[in-house]
């Protein structure tokens, strides 16, 4: 895996579109309206890299076929800029009909992860389907060895039960489980101690 420049941010965005656009959470932001699904899911993810590139740090997988988001938190700051990136996401996106709920999901998700240590926080990670496996086996050892070497655990969410079984072969636990009203789907919050369980040197 290689840390993503800005000049790789098209293609991040066009991996993040193809692993994700089906995702129950993202759909419920986006809405279901077919004539601006696409150019919404765009945005979301445009927003997603953006606000990455200025809190946190995106890989990319050695074959060009994956990527990983995350964040080594409680390091994440406000600038005018996040400020802007949200404000324009609410505008583009999700609209001001969504604003409580995204407000109250994500006060709730934080108060849920919360920790006086410092962590890592996986938000993305996903490959396009005909590289998936050895792809995502390449962006797993290198946030595996991230936590090994800095001694911190990895957190991560997720409302899709394939995933969260996967996450769970790869060394995660569940800690909790949360049903949204809001959304109606369940979110589930796992977390993996620093081990090399699971790890290819």
């Amino acid at each position: 895996m290689k840390k993503a420049k800005y000049s790789d941010k098209d293609l991040v965005v066009s991996i993040l579109i193809e692993a994700f656009g089906d995702n129950p959470n993202i759909q419920w932001i986006v809405g279901s309206t077919p004539k601006n699904r696409e150019a919404k899911l765009k945005r979301f993810f445009e927003f997603a890299v953006e606000l990455t590139f200025l809190q946190g740090e995106i890989g990319i997988a050695d074959n060009h076929k994956g990527v990983i988001l995350y964040f080594q938190e409680p390091k994440r700051s406000i600038s005018l800029k996040t400020v802007w990136l949200n404000l324009r996401f609410i505008l583009q996106v999700a609209g001001f009909r969504k604003l409580p709920d995204l407000i109250k999901r994500e006060k709730y998700c934080k108060t849920i992860r919360q920790s006086n240590k410092q962590f890592i926080y996986v938000w993305f990670i996903g490959a396009v389907a005909h590289e998936q496996n050895a792809t995502i086996v390449d962006l797993k050892n290198s946030i595996f060895k991230k936590s090994v070497e800095e001694n911190l655990p990895i957190y991560i969410e997720t409302t899709v039960p394939k995933a969260r079984l996967a996450y769970v072969r790869y060394g995660f636990k569940v800690f909790h489980e949360w049903n949204n009203l809001s959304n109606h789907l369940t979110t589930w919050f796992l977390k993996r101690e620093p081990s090399t369980f699971g790890l290819t040197f």
